[in-house]
């Protein structure tokens, strides 16, 4: 679903699945995250997340997994459970939060940006950032390395909640004042608040535009009356891809109403080649 206008936008172009696919593997996913080995990952993805990165990893099919920001692997064990065989490396600057640790990844300190990837087949690569930084920016250099499959969690909108600039934030050309922004772009800072404002404005939205082939706005599973910070869940403040359930009417459909709150817009992004 997208609107008609720029500000209001969830979708570029058309996603590489559909909906019924979508809602089809919701139950399979609710019988692996039952047994997912971090019952209480605060701070990070619950049930409605990790079924979309895991949808879209098996969808997407990548030989190369780059997960950016892991806390405390909850991630890693969803990709893997997606692409048991994909080569993948795990980035984050602080591992002292990290509770479940592949044998299968290859783990890294420094910053996605700081690497080599020479070796890594760019068109058969998805990069998933849980990173906390500027969107824009990441979405620039992944085209410029020549990458073209990123996942984004964490697409706030402007109204609340924003720590970082999303492609959402862009999109809805809404800027970010340096209060929200807490990780400094350079050198991957977390934690440590920046002066960097950046003005509201059409600019980055047709930045965006001219190497964006893809830009779909995953729908939640289910959505509520208001949002995690308590104000009402409209299309004008936050507009939002349908949900792909309407009501609990299975059992196993449940973790994902009772965690429906944590939904905050993650998007896929297919870049135009170069």
């Amino acid at each position: 679903m997208s609107a008609t206008t720029s500000t209001h936008l969830t979708a570029i172009g058309t996603p590489p699945w559909t909906r019924d696919d979508m809602r089809a593997k919701l139950e399979t996913f609710a019988t692996l995250y039952a047994n997912r080995p971090i019952t209480n990952n605060a701070g990070g993805m619950s049930s409605s997340h990790l079924f979309l990165l895991w949808y879209a990893m098996q969808a997407l099919k990548p030989k190369v997994i780059i997960e950016c920001g892991v806390w405390r692997g909850q991630g890693t064990w969803a990709i893997e459970q997606a692409c048991p065989d994909a080569e993948l490396y795990c980035i984050d600057i602080n591992w002292k939060n990290l509770v479940y640790r592949s044998t299968k990844a290859t783990y890294l300190s420094k910053d996605f940006e700081k690497h080599d990837w020479s070796h890594v087949p760019k068109e058969e690569t998805v990069i998933f950032f849980d990173d906390h930084i500027d969107a824009v920016a990441r979405t620039q250099a992944v085209q410029k390395l020549g990458f073209r499959h990123i996942l984004f969690e964490d697409n706030y909108p402007p109204q609340d909640g924003s720590d970082v600039y999303s492609l959402k934030m862009a999109f809805m050309h809404a800027g970010l004042k340096a209060s929200q922004h807490w990780r400094a772009i350079a050198g991957r800072l977390i934690g440590t608040r920046s002066d960097r404002t950046i003005t509201p404005n059409a600019s980055d939205d047709a930045k965006l535009r001219q190497v964006i082939d893809v830009y779909e706005e995953m729908p939640p599973v289910f959505t509520l009356p208001v949002t995690r910070w308590g104000d009402a869940w409209d299309n004008e403040n936050y507009p939002t891809p349908e949900p792909l359930l309407a009501s609990v009417t299975e059992p196993w459909q449940q973790v994902y109403y009772d965690e429906a709150q944590w939904y905050t817009w993650l998007c896929y992004v297919r870049l135009a080649r170069r």
